[in-house]
């Protein structure tokens, strides 16, 4: 391998994790259950267990939690920007997290 494929590509730094999480797949709209793998401001590395439905390109949103209960102020919106969904289960997917609007600041 060389060296430019070794090159980090992500702007933000990456911090290992292992908590649980949630995504909601709007496509079957259904919470699947998750686990997280690495966590930056800017997105997250998850393997999902169960069926995602989710693409390349698609909208999630990601409960940074696994309680039975998920608030709507809890989800992170974010876009699926890899996904490998056709392997066995665990199925790792990156999320890029969507700029959070403020609905008071946006009227």
């Amino acid at each position: 391998m060389d060296a430019n494929a070794m090159t980090e590509r992500r702007r933000e730094a990456r911090t290992p994790s292992r908590g649980g999480v949630k995504v909601y797949d709007r496509r079957s709209r259904r919470y699947r259950p998750a686990r997280l793998r690495n966590l930056s401001s800017g997105g997250a590395l998850i393997q999902v267990y169960g069926g995602l439905h989710a693409r390349v390109g698609d909208r999630v949103d990601l409960a940074l939690s696994d309680s039975v209960v998920v608030g709507r102020r809890s989800l992170k919106r974010a876009t699926v920007v890899r996904a490998d969904l056709d392997g066995p289960c665990p199925r790792v997917v990156a999320l890029q997290f969507l700029p959070s609007i403020q609905l008071s600041a946006a009227a």
